[in-house]
Formats: structure tokens, C-alpha cells, sequence
């Protein structure tokens, strides 16, 4: 935890230098002018007593209101934009950034030190607000991030727990369980799930709905029908293979946990020529760009990824001008899209036609 009480001159006693060196040290724009053996001798002194600067102390001394800087970071850094989905919150992001006259800043966490803000984002920049994307609760990540006392808004997830905290997010534990029971309410009992990455907030949540889903309709939750996977297209190909080597045919509907995974299963059954839906009916989530275009066109839940980015923002300009006050946990609704993937001969066209808002 950093320690707001402790002083640069604190600092300077303990790495042995003058207090003018630690304060170049700690702001990015003289860091340079020290050399590299002390500055680092500085920067473990700051490590070891859990130093923070006083954001809006600084601010005050040199006539600063606000920044109009906005910085963006994440406990899984870089890894979140392997993917389309957090390209689409980014881009939301951004385009509300511009309406308001903010600029975005990409702070990475240090590598090697689990939950650990980087020196860059501590030290170096004055900023008006933060966006987190993703909250898995490893080390201590949020509780140093919250000491900084900045606005914050922690977008696509949810955690009731973390009461303190600004949420922008979509409900995955209940758009899951719409997802199964549209799977359900067509007369598939036998559903399966391949789960995303194990660690991620996202696979938990949809893992739950899924058994939240099992147990509304008065099914056991089958530990045979969870199948652990990760968050790509090679993850569903390849988990459909495991399934095949092992009992020769695939479950008669399969949820999966993202439209990658969807994505790679259905490729498989053209590869195996496993007819969807016929012998395996499949739903997504996220509702990507190539959803509507895979054959048959996948089922999936659609998540607004860009109004995402956008209610984020306009959540932290909030905050920053003080029309609101934190906590706030914002849900964006999801949407249940159908098509040709999941319907079987009981499911009405008409019905089909159209998404069936959460």
C-alpha cells in the first residue's frame, strides 16, 4: 500500500541525496537531468516506503485546474488488445475523449511485478482520470491505483464486492444464462460450455450463468459438459477435437464463451462435415464483426463494446467536474442476437428475425 504520509524528504534521508534530486527523480519532466545510478537509488527509496506525490498539492503550486489527460490502464497489459472486443472500447473511448477535449495516455504495469502500476504512472504524469479495463482482483493492483485518489472508472466488469469502486460494465453471469436458456427453451438438454481463460473475470461470470441456467430449468450442472478453454479461435477448434477423440460425437448445443471460440468449433464441423445446426446448434458472445458472417451466421450475445469506451468516459468527466460522486456501477444492457447457428425447427422465423433485448 502506498503511504501518502511519507514526504520527499523522507525520501531523500533514506537514498542519500538532496531533496531537489528527489524531486527531479519524481517528475517526469526533469527525471533525465539526474543520472541513472541515483535515480534508480531514488526510485527503490519511493518503492521500499510506498511513496504517492500529491496530485492536486502540485497542481495547486503550479496553477493547474485540470490536465485534460486521461490515462488508460489494465492489470493484463498488453495482452487485452489481442482482441477485437477491447479495440471497439478503445475506439468508443477515444471518440468521446475527442467530444470532450481529453487526450488518452497508455500506461503499461510493470512486467515481472503482478498487480504493480507503472513508475511512469505514478510518478510521472499529473492526470484527471484513470479507465481500467478488466478487474481480476490479483495482488495489489486496485488498492495502489485507488490510493492515488483519482477518478476512475473500471470498465467491462463487475465486482459487488469492490463497493468503493466505478464500474461501466455488461452483466456476463446474466447474458450467459439468456444465452443457455435460448438453447433450452428449443428443447436442447444436452448443453455444454467451453469456458475462456480460467483467471479472467469474463470466463467466471459466464461459467456462472451457465449453471445458472442448468439449475432454472431443473438440470444437474454436468462436470463432463464444462470444458476448459481460452479466449481464441484455436481453442475451439482444438477442444472439439479433444471431445471428438473421446466420446465421437459433440454435444447436441455447445455455448461458447466468446465468438472466437464459436468461430473455431464451427470450422471444425466443416472441416469433420458436422452439420450446424442440425447436429450441433452453437451460440457466442460478443457479437463480433465476423458473427454475421461465419455459415451458418452465429448466435451470439451482443455486448456494445463502443458504448462501452463512450459511457466510461462521459462516467469519468463526471466524476472529474464533480456532477456525480463515486461509487457508481453502470450496467450497459446486452442483446441475445439469433440466427442461423442455434435454431432448431421449434424456433419461430419471426422470433428469429429479431435480438431479444437483456
Amino acid at each position: 500500500m502506498y503511504n501518502m504520509a511519507v514526504t520527499l524528504k523522507d525520501i531523500a534521508k533514506s537514498a542519500g541525496v538532496s531533496y531537489s534530486t528527489v524531486s527531479r527523480v519524481v517528475n517526469r519532466e526533469t527525471a533525465n537531468l539526474v543520472n541513472s545510478r541515483t535515480r534508480e537509488r531514488v526510485l527503490r527509496a519511493v518503492e521500499k516506503y510506498g511513496y504517492v506525490p500529491n496530485r492536486y498539492a502540485r497542481s495547486l503550486k503550479v496553477n493547474i485546474r485540470q490536465t485534460r489527460i486521461i490515462g488508460f490502464t489494465s492489470a493484463w497489459f498488453p495482452h487485452i488488445f489481442m482482441g477485437e472486443f477491447v479495440g471497439k472500447i478503445m475506439t468508443g473511448a477515444f471518440d468521446e475523449c475527442e467530444k470532450r477535449r481529453y487526450d488518452i495516455e497508455l500506461f503499461p504495469v510493470i512486467r515481472g511485478e503482478t498487480g504493480e502500476i507503472s513508475r511512469q504512472l505514478l510518478f510521472g504524469r499529473m492526470l484527471d482520470g484513470i479507465l481500467v479495463f478488466g478487474y481480476e482482483g490479483g495482488g495489489d493492483f486496485f488498492e495502489r491505483l485507488m490510493s492515488l485518489d483519482i477518478p476512475h472508472a473500471i470498465v467491462n466488469c463487475y465486482e459487488p464486492s469492490q463497493k468503493k469502486r466505478n464500474f461501466v460494465y455488461c452483466d456476463g453471469r446474466k447474458a450467459a444464462s439468456t444465452a443457455v436458456t435460448h438453447l433450452m427453451d428449443q428443447g436442447y438438454r444436452e448443453v455444454a460450455i467451453i469456458v475462456g481463460s480460467a483467471v479472467t473475470h469474463d470466463a467466471k461470470q459466464r461459467l456462472l450463468g451457465y449453471e445458472d441456467a442448468l439449475k432454472a430449468h431443473g438440470l444437474d450442472i454436468n462436470p463432463d459438459m464444462i470444458f476448459q478453454g481460452s479466449f481464441v479461435k484455436s481453442s475451439g477448434y482444438e477442444i472439439g477435437e479433444q471431445i471428438l477423440k473421446s466420446r465421437r460425437h459433440l454435444p447436441r448445443a455447445v455455448f461458447c464463451s466468446n465468438d472466437d471460440i464459436a468461430i473455431g468449433l464451427l470450422r471444425l464441423c466443416h472441416d469433420r462435415g458436422i452439420r450446424c445446426p442440425e447436429e450441433v446448434a452453437l451460440v457466442g458472445f460478443d457479437d463480433t464483426d465476423q458473427a454475421a458472417y461465419t455459415f451458418p451466421p452465429l448466435t451470439t450475445i451482443q455486448q456494445p463494446a463502443v458504448e462501452l469506451g463512450q459511457r466510461a468516459v462521459q462516467l469519468l468527466d463526471d466524476l472529474i467536474e464533480k456532477r456525480v460522486s463515486s461509487p457508481v456501477h453502470l450496467e450497459v444492457p446486452t442483446k441475445l442476437i439469433v440466427r442461423s447457428s442455434s435454431i432448431s425447427e421449434r424456433w419461430p422465423a419471426e422470433r428469429a428475425a429479431v435480438g431479444s433485448a437483456l
